[in-house]
């Protein structure tokens, strides 16, 4: 309401969101960023094994227009379902990283992050304020970004963003998002990283933007660098 966002716009956001996703799976992408899991019981045997996203299917453009408003711009088309999931980051220095990699000539550099909180129950804005805080900061634009991925809940989140920031929604996320494949609590920006760090590499490198928001009012934002043999 604050930004008076169309609810058609909305829709066509949570559609191409499920576009990019379905594309980047059908890429491979997918492939090289998630590890199947064996479940087992705490007996030790085993349950089953997890190797793909669940509850995630194509949604159409009209299916989307069909459903109603749980709030103004929200259906639940519009917003991500509850999932389970894990993901992890090992904390080590360059040399072991180097060691481990498959691609050693890769190298990521931390650059910075910003964290911003906004009025409770105005959380869509908050991670575009902490983006806006982090690049003024640094003295770099949205231009200047190779890859721009966020922890999305809600599709009307990135309608928010392009209004405050002014870079067009269609941007981002070109490889899939949370919106889509779920929001399992902790992991899920670690899996945005992975997945944003992984692209740069697929385009040759360049800075790694991603954002997302918690808690009802706060908004994350950190940005990496990603290069091959020192060339970014």
């Amino acid at each position: 309401r604050k930004y008076r966002i169309d609810r058609r716009e909305v829709d066509e956001i949570a559609h191409l969101r499920y576009e990019q996703y379905f594309d980047a799976k059908a890429s491979g992408l997918l492939d090289r960023v998630l590890v199947p899991l064996d479940l087992l019981n705490v007996a030790g045997r085993p349950m089953g094994r997890i190797d793909d996203d669940l509850g995630v299917r194509r949604i159409t453009l009209g299916a989307l227009r069909a459903q109603r408003e749980l709030d103004t711009c929200v259906t639940s088309g519009t917003q991500t379902h509850a999932s389970d999931g894990m993901a992890t980051l090992l904390v080590t220095n360059a040399a072991k990283a180097k060691e481990l990699s498959p691609r050693p000539e890769i190298e990521i550099r931390f650059v910075g992050k910003a964290e911003a909180r906004t009025e409770p129950s105005l959380m869509p804005e908050a991670p575009a304020i902490a983006v806006q805080q982090l690049l003024r900061r640094l003295g770099l634009t949205m231009d200047d970004m190779a890859v721009a991925k966020n922890h999305n809940p809600f599709a009307v989140n990135d309608a928010v963003f392009t209004k405050i920031t002014g870079y067009d929604w269609r941007k981002l996320n070109r490889t899939g998002c949370s919106l889509v494949w779920g929001h399992p609590q902790g992991p899920t920006l670690t899996r945005v990283l992975i997945e944003a760090l992984e692209e740069a590499v697929t385009l040759g490198g360049g800075y790694v933007l991603i954002f997302g928001c918690a808690a009802g009012d706060v908004g994350i934002a950190a940005l990496f660098e990603v290069s091959e043999g020192g060339r970014s």
